[in-house]
């Protein structure tokens, strides 16, 4: 998950709080914005979440969901059942 916050006049909300929580709104990251109004972490499996940055004259809140991975494309076609022998 990549953030990057900043001002109406494109400055940075360096040092600005970031929160990261699932949709129900338990705690899965936290951190502060670089010097550069940006901040990551490790993307969180399938499901919906909510990142909220805090900072002086800023607030913002984004919702999103990561889907569930397709099926594997590579998975091998089931063997064909053995033919009886009589």
């Amino acid at each position: 998950v990549k953030v990057e916050a900043g001002y109406d006049d494109d400055t940075p909300a360096d040092g600005g709080k970031v929160a990261l929580t699932t949709g129900d709104g338990k705690a899965v990251a936290d951190g502060k914005l670089d010097d550069r109004g940006r901040w990551a972490t490790k993307l969180p499996p399938p499901g919906s979440y909510v990142v909220v940055v805090n900072d002086i004259g800023h607030r913002d809140r984004v919702t999103f969901t990561i889907p569930e991975p397709p099926p594997s494309m590579t998975a091998a076609p089931a063997a064909p059942a053995p033919e009886e022998v009589t």
